[in-house]
């Protein structure tokens, strides 16, 4: 049997495919798909879907799968599974990256990754028969074991909430908005391939246990990681985000400020106006939240749909997790009020970025 050396980004989307993180998508796509998706995002079998996912190969390695029947993933220098090969394409990468990005320039994160990839993909089938042991302190979970613990906790509605960040409290006065609203609050930090200056997976983890723990209803929280890649695809990624969590038993999924955007490529609300859009096609309830900011004059975290003051700008201080990573970079935790006293104790001493 031939085989192939795969990369941990490789073997995270084999690993998701697999499992159905990706429901509707079941395989990896074929020509006729990328290019529905990339143009339509709607699958040829017209169920929605905003993003590729795709198994690229590099020219050196293409060999590999002419021919072949089963094709062997090596990672980690152990076999984890195979690929059924099927279709062997090359596709126009600029004009799927101006479709799915809304952009083509590779100063773009989210681009310059999908550039990068090898020059071949190929669809087909994918079985992972071994679960490779990678850092993620075993708070990776199935979408099958998640159901069955919302099943087990008798709750009718769930809200997944997106993250790759350490809780702040503008974060806070959102659960808590959510925990009102809804029976359960999945807190699933996204920890797949990332990029440079994001925080460490122990951060998180240690920063959300904390403020869980010492704070909010432990019952009514499900926190676990979600080990797929980050995309920096905007809009059309935070609808992927939404399917993703429909596929882990969400009943509704929130939408922040921004969400999945990078720099300055997108508006903060673009992903609200897609959502607004397509939101009833895909089975899961989008909420469209907000950013919260603290207003001086109510001397509270709020956001603009619980305060008239929001227009103010001498009342309104923003929380901003760009502000908070750079004091963290300078040791500057004197700067950071707008994070917990507690969190910011129990991560002071751990590698706060990758």
């Amino acid at each position: 049997m031939a085989s192939i050396v795969i990369s941990k980004k490789q073997y995270l989307e084999c690993l998701h495919l697999y499992q159905g993180s990706f429901n509707p998508v079941k395989e990896f796509m074929n020509q006729e798909e990328i290019n529905s998706v990339a143009k339509k995002m709607i699958l040829p079998n017209k169920k929605i879907f905003p993003l590729p996912i795709f198994f690229d190969v590099s020219k050196k390695n293409i060999k590999n799968f002419e021919s072949k029947d089963t094709v062997s993933l090596i990672f980690n220098k152990k076999e984890v599974g195979f690929l059924k090969p099927k279709d062997i394409f090359i596709c126009n990468k600029k004009e799927v990256a101006k479709k799915v990005y809304g952009f083509a320039e590779n100063n773009h994160p989210g681009v310059k990754k999908f550039y990068d990839t090898g020059e071949f993909f190929v669809s087909g089938k994918v079985k992972i028969f071994k679960k490779k042991e990678i850092d993620f302190l075993n708070l990776d979970h199935t979408p099958n074991k998640i159901k069955k613990i919302i099943k087990q906790n008798k709750w009718k509605t769930t809200i997944g909430f997106q993250t790759r960040n350490i809780p702040h409290l503008g974060h806070e006065f959102i659960h808590r908005r959510m925990l009102d609203k809804y029976d359960g609050l999945i807190i699933n930090p996204l920890v797949g391939e990332r990029k440079k200056n994001d925080f460490t997976i122990r951060a998180i983890v240690k920063s959300y246990k904390t403020l869980i723990n010492k704070f909010y209803p432990e019952k009514r929280i499900l926190f676990f990681l979600l080990t797929t890649n980050m995309r920096f695809a905007g809009p059309r990624e935070a609808i992927f985000h939404a399917i993703v969590r429909k596929n882990f038993g969400c009943t509704h999924f929130l939408i922040g400020r921004d969400h999945a955007g990078v720099d300055n490529f997108y508006g903060d609300y673009d992903a609200h106006k897609l959502a607004k859009k397509i939101d009833k096609k895909i089975n899961i309830n989008i909420v469209k939240f907000k950013g919260p900011f603290f207003c001086k004059k109510c001397k509270m975290v709020t956001n603009e749909d619980n305060c008239s003051h929001f227009r103010d700008k001498k009342s309104v201080i923003e929380i901003s997790g760009t502000k908070i990573r750079k004091s963290l970079e300078n040791k500057n935790f004197d700067n950071c009020r707008f994070l917990r006293k507690e969190v910011l104790n129990s991560i002071k001493k751990l590698k706060l970025f990758i």
